[in-house]
Order: C-alpha cells, then sequence, then structure tokens
C-alpha cells in the first residue's frame, strides 16, 4: 500500500520554497527566537558546530524531519564557526511582527543576506587586524593575461588590477599579501592551462573558499556598464582602468554579485584605487614568508615576525594599515622621507606623540562601524561609538593645530572640512540617549526631546494616572452621579453610573456626549468623545513609543549614512597618524636610527641588528655588525653553523624594507639607494603534492631571482644547492654565483658552507669574502657572531651536533670521518680568515673537489685508519671539562669512555 505524501506546513512550505534557490547553502529559517535548520542543513549544522540533532512532526502521520537550530541573538558565534568551516549560510528573517498578525495568519519570511567566508563585516566574527577580502578573478586564456579585483565589504574597500606578464608568479605575491577569504571565478567547463596552474596555487591555501557564479556576470560590456552605474560616471579613466578590460570584467562582476547576495553590499564601495606596484618595492610570495614579514615560518602566527616589533598600534584600522605598509613599501623617495619625516617629528615630541595615541586608542574601528551602518545593522550603541569617536577626532584635530609639529600628515588633518563629522556628532547627540540599549526595536534608544509626537507619548504615559483621574473627577463635576472611571480588556475605559442613580436623577440628567457603551444588572457603562481619545492614546502607549522610536532611529541612520565620505577620509589619515607614531615610539624604544637615501644604490649599515631576534631577545643583548655593499657587489658569507649567517642577510633585506616602508632602523647609522625588489632563497621544505621535492622548489624559487632581479634589486641567498649532491650543488652555486656578478649586477648577500665560492674574488672585482667568527675552547664552541673581511673554510659541523646532545659515539666516528676524508688531500690548506685558528680540519679547495682520484695500498689504508680511530677517539674526550659536567653526567661519559676503550683496544689487535 502506497504511503500518503507528506503535508507540509504554510512555514514549511515557504521553507521549501526557499531552499529551492539556495540548493548548496545551508538555511537559516527564522522561526521565533530561533533560527532552524532542516534535514542535510541541520545534520551539517549538528556537526559542525556541535549542537543536539532532533526533528519535528511534518503533520499527518508518523513522518519527521531532521531539525537543529541556534538563537537569534546568539547567531554571530555560530555564523563565524559555519564561515570558518568555509559554509555559506543564507539568513531567511521574518519580515513582520507576529503579535501584530491576525491570528493563524503565517508571518512573511524572505532572504535578508547570504554570508559566505568573503562577505562578512560583523566586528564579532573578524580579526580586527586583518582585512577580509573576497577575489573576482578573470583568466583570458587566449591572451595570457588575468584581471583582479579585491573588496573587503567590511571596509569599504575595492582595488582593480591587471596582470600581464610572469601571470603566475604575479598571482602568487598577490595571491599571499592580500589571502582572500574568498574567490568568485566564472562558471564554466572550459578550463585552459593558465587556469589550471592558477588553481595549484589557490590549492596551496587551505582556507580559501572558491565560488564559480554565473559567467555573464563577467561579460566586459555588462561589467562596465555596472562600474559606470554603481560609481555615476560617464568614464572609467578618472580611476585609471579605462584599458584594463579583463580588470573591468573582474571588478564589475564582484560588485553585482554582491548586489544578488545582499543589495545593501555594494553600497559601501564608495571609490576604486588602482593597484599599482610601479610604485611599490616588489616583495615576492618567497620574499614574503622567508622574511617572516607577518607571521613566523613555523606557524604563521604574528609572533616572531616583524609585525610583532610594531606593537604600539592603538587602533584597528591602523593595524591593518600597517600590515598593507609592511607588505608594500615605497619606492618613492619624496613619499619615503614624508614618511620619515613624520616619524622624526613624533620621535622629536614624545608626550605629543603620548597624548595622541591616548586619543586614537579611544576611537572605535571607523571603517567596519561606517559598513555596519550603511548595511543597517548599527544599532544605539554603535552610533553612541561613532559620537565618542568623532568628539575624539576633532579633539586630534584641535590638539595638532595647537601643537608645534610640522609634517605632511599633521598638515591634512589640520586643514580638514571637518563640518559632516560636527553635523552627524551634532545629530546623535541631539537623537540618540546617552547609554543606549542594543536592541533598536524595544524603545528607550530615542531623546523624547528629539520628536513632538514621541515627547508627548512619554508624557503620557508618566501622567497618564493623573490624567484618567482629571477625567473622573470631571465627570463627576459636570453630573450629580457619583460616577467612577473603570477599563476592561474587551470594551476599553468606560464611566460607570449605578442604574438607582441614574433613575433618581432621570435621563436628562445624563450629558448629551454620553454614549451607552455596556449594560450590566445594576450598572450602566458610557464613553465620551474625549474618553475614547485618551483612550487610544494610553491603550498600547509601550508599542506605539517602540515603534515610533524604532522609525525615528532607522531615519536618523540612514541621514548619517548618507554623509559618510568625510568620516571615512579622516579615519583613513588617522590611521597614518597610528602607523606613524608607532614607527616612532618603536625607533625610541628602541634605538633606532633614520635611514638617510642616497644616490645609486649602495647600502652602507654600522652597527645593524636584527629588529625581530633583538625583540624576542630582550635584554640578552645582540651583537650589532658593519656592512658595506656597494653597487652590484656580491657578498660570500661564510662561517660556522650557528655563527648568525642566515640572520645577517635577512638582517639587512629588512632594513631595506623597514626603511622603505618609512620606519627607521635598528642600527647606528643606515644609508642605501632606494631598491626595487627584494629576492631571498632560503629554508626548505617540499610541496610533494604537487610533485615538487626540495630541491625543485630550491630551483624553481632561484630561477624566478634571475629571470625577474635588476641591478637595482637586493638577492639574499642562504645555502643554494645544498638539496642535492656536493658536488652538483657546489657547481650550480658557483654558476648562480657567477651569472649574478656578470649577468644581473645587482647587490647580492650569498651565505653558504661551500667555501669555494671564495675563490670567486679571483675572478670578479665585484665579489667580496666575509665570514661570522667562531673559537674552539678546550673542545667547546664559542659563536662570536662578528663579522671580518676574508674567508674561512671551518664549518664546526661536528662542534654543533656535540652541543645539541649527539651521543658521543656519533660524534667519535664523525671526527674519525672527518679525518680520513681530509687525508685525501696533498694539498696545502687555504689562507686561513682573519680570526681562524690554525690545524682546523678545512674544506677542499674547488679544484681539489673536482680533480681527486686518490688510489693507495690496502696496507697503508689500515694503517692509516687505524692511526684517524685513535686522532678521532683523543680529539673527542681530551676537550671535555669536567668542571662543568654534573656527577650522572660525568659518570655517564666515564661509561662512554670505557665502552669506547674497549672497542679501540679490539681494533688495534686486529690490526
Amino acid at each position: 500500500m502506497r504511503s500518503k505524501p507528506r503535508r507540509k506546513t504554510t512555514a514549511m512550505t515557504q521553507y521549501a520554497d526557499i531552499k529551492k534557490d539556495f540548493p548548496d547553502t545551508i538555511v537559516f529559517f527564522q522561526l521565533g527566537d530561533f533560527y532552524e535548520a532542516f534535514n542535510e542543513d541541520a545534520k551539517r549544522i549538528s556537526k559542525v558546530l556541535n549542537i543536539t540533532l532532533t526533528s519535528r512532526s511534518m503533520g499527518g502521520g508518523n513522518a519527521r524531519i531532521p531539525l537543529a537550530g541556534v538563537p537569534v541573538k546568539a547567531i554571530d558565534s555560530y555564523l563565524k564557526k559555519l564561515v570558518d568551516n568555509g559554509d555559506k549560510v543564507a539568513i531567511v528573517d521574518q519580515l513582520e511582527d507576529a503579535k501584530k498578525l491576525p491570528s493563524g495568519k503565517i508571518v512573511k519570511r524572505g532572504v535578508t543576506r547570504v554570508v559566505t567566508p568573503g562577505t562578512v563585516f560583523e566586528s564579532s566574527i573578524l580579526d580586527d587586524t586583518i582585512n577580509n577580502f573576497m577575489l573576482s578573478l578573470v583568466i583570458n586564456e587566449r591572451k595570457k593575461n588575468i584581471g583582479l579585483s579585491l573588496v573587503d565589504i567590511s571596509t569599504g574597500e575595492l582595488l582593480i588590477s591587471e596582470i600581464n606578464k610572469n601571470v603566475i608568479e604575479r598571482f602568487k605575491d598577490e595571491f599571499t599579501r592580500f589571502h582572500p577569504k574568498e574567490i568568485i571565478i566564472p562558471e564554466t567547463n572550459q578550463r585552459g592551462d593558465l587556469q589550471l596552474l592558477i588553481e595549484d596555487v589557490i590549492n596551496l591555501s587551505s582556507n580559501t573558499m572558491v565560488s564559480p557564479v554565473n559567467e555573464t556576470l563577467f561579460n566586459l560590456q555588462t561589467a562596465r556598464e555596472t562600474l559606470l552605474d554603481h560609481f555615476q560616471v560617464k568614464s572609467l579613466s578618472g580611476f585609471g582602468c579605462e584599458l584594463m578590460e579583463e580588470g573591468i570584467r573582474a571588478t564589475g562582476a564582484v560588485i553585482s554579485h554582491l548586489a544578488m547576495l545582499k543589495p545593501d553590499y555594494p553600497s559601501n564601495l564608495t571609490s576604486m584605487k588602482l593597484l599599482d606596484d610601479s610604485s611599490s618595492l616588489i616583495l615576492d610570495s618567497n620574499t614574503q614568508r622567508n622574511l617572516e614579514i607577518i607571521g613566523n615560518a613555523f606557524d604563521g602566527r604574528v609572533a616572531g615576525s616583524l609585525l610583532s616589533v610594531f606593537s604600539d598600534i592603538h587602533s584597528s584600522t591602523g593595524a591593518r594599515l600597517l600590515r598593507r605598509w609592511l607588505l608594500q613599501p615605497l619606492r618613492d623617495n619624496l613619499s619615503i622621507n614624508a614618511r620619515l619625516d613624520a616619524v622624526h617629528a613624533f620621535y622629536s615630541n614624545p608626550e605629543v606623540c603620548d597624548h595622541i595615541n591616548h586619543l586614537i586608542a579611544s576611537i572605535a574601528d571607523f571603517q567596519r562601524l561606517i559598513s555596519k551602518i550603511k548595511y543597517h545593522s548599527a544599532n544605539g550603541r554603535d552610533l553612541s561609538s561613532l559620537m565618542n569617536s568623532i568628539n575624539a577626532s576633532l579633539e586630534i584635530q584641535h590638539f595638532l593645530s595647537q601643537s608645534p609639529l610640522e609634517c605632511e600628515i599633521t598638515h591634512k588633518i589640520i586643514s580638514f572640512k571637518s563640518t559632516d563629522l560636527v553635523d552627524i556628532r551634532d545629530l546623535i547627540i541631539q537623537a540618540i540617549q546617552d547609554d543606549p540599549p542594543i536592541k533598536i526595536t524595544e524603545g528607550g534608544i530615542i531623546k523624547p526631546e528629539f520628536h513632538e509626537e514621541l515627547f508627548e507619548l512619554y508624557e503620557l504615559k508618566i501622567n497618564q494616572k493623573a490624567i484618567l483621574t482629571e477625567v473622573e473627577v470631571h465627570e463627576q463635576n459636570r453630573t450629580s452621579f457619583n460616577i467612577k472611571l473603570g477599563y476592561n480588556s474587551v470594551h476599553g475605559y468606560y464611566i460607570e453610573a449605578t442604574k438607582a442613580q441614574l433613575r433618581d436623577a432621570g435621563e436628562d440628567a445624563i450629558p448629551s456626549d454620553y454614549t451607552r457603551r455596556q449594560t450590566l444588572v445594576n450598572a450602566e457603562r458610557f464613553i465620551t468623545p474625549r474618553l475614547k481619545e485618551i483612550e487610544e492614546k494610553i491603550l498600547n502607549l509601550d508599542e506605539k513609543i517602540m515603534d515610533l522610536e524604532y522609525n525615528l532611529f532607522c531615519e536618523v541612520r540612514d541621514k548619517i549614512s548618507e554623509n559618510l565620505t568625510q568620516v571615512k577620509s579622516f579615519s583613513d589619515l588617522l590611521a597614518e597618524v597610528d602607523v606613524l607614531t608607532c614607527f616612532a615610539s618603536t625607533a625610541l624604544k628602541n634605538n633606532y636610527c633614520r635611514p638617510l637615501i642616497i644616490e645609486g644604490s649602495k647600502i652602507k649599515i654600522r652597527e645593524g641588528r636584527h629588529a625581530v631576534v633583538e625583540h624576542l631577545q630582550h635584554d640578552t643583548g645582540f651583537v650589532p655588525n658593519s656592512i658595506l655593499l656597494e653597487e652590484g657587489e656580491l657578498h660570500i658569507v661564510t662561517g660556522p653553523n650557528m655563527s648568525g649567517k642566515s640572520t645577517l642577510i635577512r638582517q639587512v633585506a629588512l632594513m631595506i624594507l623597514m626603511a622603505q616602508t618609512g620606519s627607521w632602523v635598528p642600527a647606528k647609522s643606515f644609508e642605501f639607494g632606494i631598491v626595487d625588489k627584494i629576492f631571498t632563497r632560503v629554508g626548505a621544505f617540499d610541496r610533494l603534492a604537487f610533485g615538487q621535492s626540495t630541491f625543485m622548489l630550491e630551483m624553481l624559487e632561484t630561477s624566478h631571482i634571475l629571470h625577474n632581479a635588476t641591478e637595482n634589486s637586493l638577492v639574499i641567498l642562504d645555502e643554494v644547492g645544498r638539496g642535492t649532491s656536493t658536488f652538483d650543488g657546489l657547481s650550480l652555486a658557483w654558476a648562480i654565483a657567477e651569472h649574478i656578478v656578470v649577468n644581473i649586477k645587482c647587490k647580492t648577500l650569498f651565505a653558504t658552507h661551500y667555501h669555494q665560492l671564495s675563490e670567486l674574488v679571483e675572478r670578479s672585482s665585484r665579489v667580496k669574502n666575509f665570514h661570522l667568527t667562531a673559537k674552539e675552547r678546550n673542545g667547546e664552541l664559542m659563536l662570536l657572531y662578528k663579522l671580518h673581511q676574508g674567508a674561512t673554510d671551518h664549518s664546526f659541523g661536528i662542534s654543533v651536533a656535540k652541543m645539541a646532545g649527539v651521543p658521543q659515539s656519533v660524534i667519535y666516528n664523525a671526527q674519525k670521518k672527518l679525518l680520513e676524508l681530509e687525508s685525501t688531500s696533498s694539498h696545502k690548506p687555504m689562507t686561513k680568515g682573519v680570526g681562524e685558528k690554525t690545524g682546523q680540519p678545512r674544506q677542499l679547495s674547488l679544484a681539489e673537489a673536482f680533480s681527486q682520484n686518490i688510489s693507495k695500498d690496502k696496507y697503508e689504508e689500515e694503517l692509516k685508519s687505524l692511526k684517524f680511530t685513535i686522532l678521532a677517539f683523543l680529539k673527542s674526550y681530551t676537550g671535555i671539562d669536567v668542571n662543568y659536567k654534573t656527577p650522572i653526567e660525568a659518570l655517564k661519559q666515564l661509561e662512554e669512555l670505557i665502552e669506547e676503550l674497549k672497542k679501540l683496544e679490539h681494533k688495534i689487535e686486529e690490526k
């Protein structure tokens, strides 16, 4: 027997109709105080949010459907978990007040917004120090170029760009810099080679959602018309993107897409900026990672990054701008010096700087507050926060006008026309209660004196008892009855007189404006026009007040929304001040110096330090070093493991980056010529899932440098060639260094353990050798971290292994093998570097490494092997200083010594 089809309630019919339009989206359907999800959506949110999965009846029979829900008032916290999980959520709200509807009528509902990772704007969900970008991407397989548009609806930022050369690498750079949370692309079954390569880049990020959307949105003509209409202009030439067809397609598409998700979304995008790298220092994706600019290389967190050094930031807008500046330093002399001048002004006036910082700290996140107002989600407290923030902003403006500071940014603030800010502040003061509630629908948000009708309603509410008493007394005086005033829920307010009184007074005694409302056994009830008027005002008074206040609040919010351009512009200026004062306080606290920009491309550092390492070491001290890197020079930097080679070469790159950002730098003095690009090849990791080994990645990154570096670039190479065999690695390292010196002629720092590379000085006057010093004392390695000119041929690798706690037996065998390898050379040692001890193990020269082919008699080999065994044994144990050993450690080492002596005795007997 066939079962009867499920019978849906009217509310479920509403849900089903909406769900059809959002098949791949979780639908949150408002039922009273809860957002409910049904069927597969319910199962998903139950798992992601860790909430109870239940079921509800569908009407007749035993049919039930899965159900899970979350409170309306707590929606933000649940949205964050779902968005972080990569889910899309459609919010279906009740569009009517159920209490005001006739019994049995279904509440009207509709989708008010669709939330995706790229369309979140709530501060409670977002990290207030990081932008939340959505990327719109257009790929032109025929032209081999791409169009990009980046939008952050939480801050109102809209960027447009087009990449025509080195497309994959440049896309990777921008993807790393902006780290979009969501990417929209045209929905198509055709995927060319370029798209596949770009998808590989995107797939490297585990937390970026890719959303295919209707490809008609990306039509060039449609997109252009969308932009012209949105900005109310006749041409896009004013934005500098008139000829950027792919960029226009991407930008027009993202605006249309946002409007489909929520019509208000594009309203906050009031300007469009060209993403142009011609005036910026280029930092490719590898350099962004290797220099640990905004996140450390271990887990990507801020701790241990350059960003962590600049901790004296006081606003969310300033924090986001600081990230942007560090990832996009300047290349223009005038612009860099304008920032350096401002830092100098704040640095020289620390008390002024402190007062400004105090005021900035009291200012709300203007950008995201503006978004909430534009999207009609701001409440009374948000407007109150806006008023207080405007007050603090105007106080900064006044304070700077009275201060001795002289720089470009302070002039901009002082001369800023702030009439709209004053008007908005005054409107909020007049309209909004001093301590408004969070909800905007329950009254108590608008000052009664702001609106005449509201004032009368509040007066009526306060005086309603006295008014009713006055009516009662008035009616008693105008009649001979001892009447009383009463109320019931059916008939409302009434005047009651007993039938006995009416009989005694006669019908003529009843006033002509009395109308019978109800007849009882012993009494008659009447109403009058005046009582009816009072009743209409008093009944549902609280509801009337709440409705009127809600409407008035929306009018105030909409009026503010139309006049936020000045607020946004002034907020941008304050963000700059926040970053520049942060640079000043960091310089003052850490004893930084002002960089000096010079002609040419020389880098001259006197007692420079690594900003991040110094920040982490706190009071332990950092050993400074001086460097003179002339135009086109390549410095070979050698030295022991852990001697600071990597730290030294990175510190030079970081100082250039900091200086061109506008910050002072950690040194006694710093002179430099403007750098156009910084390239780094450091670290070792692989991407096996993409078929890329450690060495393959190393060579890909090196190839990118060799193809893109210019004579004005700075190249940092750390241990290039170590990912393959010794001879292959040495050959490549030699050829790469030689190519840079002969063909590119850019400033280069090359840290290496291939000491043979120091022979390059004989081939070019632009190659110089430097080394970081160390000493061995009583078998213990002492790292001095000082840079000296000249080469070294000692790496002290075994000493470092001993410091790391490698078992003594392994150290002993390593010493033995090292002596054997060294004996294969009959050549004299290389010229030792400054400060090096004689008699230390050394590497072969380049000629030795490639020319040796030694064959010896087996007996002599055995004798030599025995000799090496004894020497290695003695070398391993004679340097032990028992004064620094605990009794347990000394006993353990004694046991090892006895064991090794037994092995040695056995070998001697065998020989």
